[in-house]
């Protein structure tokens, strides 16, 4: 601004010198108004908040309000440029907002519709970046000029984000490279500008000089001290105009080196991001490899663990019939054991009643033996006529019997010891079946249903042993 307002009085006072004509003043006049113009108000959208409230409505697709402020300022329209350059038209086709895009179209007048944003990406290149192909397609048909840079990178905004910040250095950089050379291509016209009107002022001189020779002869050697110093002047111009051509090829060729190392950047970029995508690619078939195995793993299993449960279904069917009939069976042995030791039971009763016979019969016979000792110790009546017997006979006789009673009576209790043995040896040995096949039923059989209380087969499946009685 400070500049310009230089420049302005500076041309005021050529005017007033009358070294300048009225048209190029005007001209000049006009330039210098159309830059100060145009820079007043890229200062005051960048501070004025209608212009950010305009760019969040396009960003997120607010229609109504996008129409009320256009209506109220159509100007803003053109106004409404972010500090990457993207024109409100950039943002609805990045969004793939539609109709905000044609009624931009039809306010065209006010902006640039063809313009490039600061990444040189045009409003059909942002709208096929994000797979707006119908909208893509439309802003092409409407403006058929315009720039279209799409390529075949990926276009997820994943993927972009992830390059913006690499991309963003790159293209500061660019910017300072490209507003460098603006200054000086502006600072070598302006002085262009000021040599050719020291030489358009030389000429004039030259011509009134002629005109005016007489009037000239007396200031000759003025003049020509002016022409030596014009002259001098000239000459420091023609070598600052060969400094600035110097300056400027080097900054050309700074300008091509930098953009040669940006497209070496983006293209490294660009090979990174396929390459990761590929990676991702290959990640992504390799899950779903492994989720159809795991699915047939899966499968497999249920099948194993159906196959297993039929078979277990089945063993649990033939154990319970093998337990059935073992049971049975067992019934079976129990009530035949039951018969054989009731005949037993009888047998012994009537063992008891034969041995209480002999003890009878001992006692009877110690008896009669008393009675002969008392009979032979009284005087006996005179007897028959008989063969008599001597005491030592009667003695031995009655010892003999004696003996033989006792002989009998101890052979009897003998066999009632030895059947009560066995049949307490057949008891045990029936306990000890009963509870090896009790161990064996739990070892191949899951758990039973409990019987009914007060069965006999309830304290068999406690695992407690049967108790004679029962036996």
């Amino acid at each position: 601004e400070a500049e310009i307002k230089a420049k302005y009085k500076e041309l005021k006072q050529k005017l007033k010198n009358g070294d300048i004509a009225d048209e190029e003043y005007e001209r000049e006049k006009y330039a210098l108004k159309t830059a100060a113009a145009k820079i007043n108000m890229q200062m005051d959208a960048s501070t004025d908040p209608n212009v950010k409230k305009i760019i969040q409505a396009v960003k997120i697709g607010k229609e109504k309000l996008f129409k009320e402020m256009v209506a109220q300022n159509p100007a803003i329209v053109g106004l409404a440029v972010d500090e990457k350059g993207n024109t409100l038209l950039h943002w609805a086709a990045l969004n793939g907002h539609k109709r905000i895009a044609k009624e931009l179209l039809r306010q065209s007048h006010h902006f640039d519709a063809m313009a490039l944003n600061s990444r040189g990406q045009s409003a059909v290149d942002l709208a096929r970046d994000f797979n707006y192909e119908e909208l893509a397609g439309y802003l092409k048909e409407k403006l058929p000029g315009i720039s279209e840079t799409f390529s075949d990178r990926p276009s997820t905004s994943m993927h972009i984000s992830q390059t913006e910040d690499q991309l963003d250095s790159v293209s500061e950089q660019l910017a300072n490279v490209q507003a460098e050379r603006e200054k000086l291509e502006l600072e070598m016209q302006e002085r262009l500008k000021e040599i050719m009107g020291d030489v358009d002022k030389e000429k004039a001189s030259r011509q009134r000089a002629q005109q005016d020779k007489a009037a000239m002869d007396l200031k000759q050697q003025e003049l020509e001290a002016k022409m030596a110093a014009m002259e001098a002047t000239q000459q420091r111009d023609l070598q600052e105009k060969a400094r600035l051509e110097v300056e400027a090829e080097r900054l050309a060729t700074e300008k091509a080196a930098k953009e040669a190392e940006l497209q070496k950047e983006k293209e490294r970029v660009e090979q990174e991001l396929r390459k990761r995508m590929e990676e991702a690619k290959n990640e992504s078939q390799k899950s779903e490899e492994e989720k159809a195995a795991i699915q047939a793993e899966l499968a497999r299993l249920a099948a194993e663990r159906e196959a297993k449960e039929k078979e277990l279904q089945a063993e649990k069917e033939r154990v319970e019939v093998e337990y059935k009939q073992r049971v049975g069976e067992k019934e079976q042995k129990m009530k035949e054991s039951e018969e054989e030791l009731a005949k037993e039971r009888e047998a012994k009763n009537a063992m008891l009643a034969e041995m209480a016979q002999l003890k009878a019969q001992l006692a009877q016979a110690k008896k009669e033996a008393e009675d002969k000792d008392k009979k032979a110790a009284a005087p006996a009546p005179e007897p028959e006529p008989a063969v008599e017997e001597t005491p030592e006979a009667v003695e031995e006789k009655r010892q003999n019997e004696k003996d033989r009673l006792l002989e009998e009576f101890e052979e009897r209790r003998r066999d009632l010891e030895a059947l009560q043995k066995q049949e307490q040896e057949r008891q045990e040995r029936l306990l000890q079946e009963l509870l090896e096949m009790k161990r064996k039923k739990r070892g191949n059989r899951k758990p039973m249903p409990s019987p009914e209380p007060g069965s006999r087969r309830t304290s068999e499946a406690d695992g407690e042993p049967p108790s004679p009685h029962a036996i």
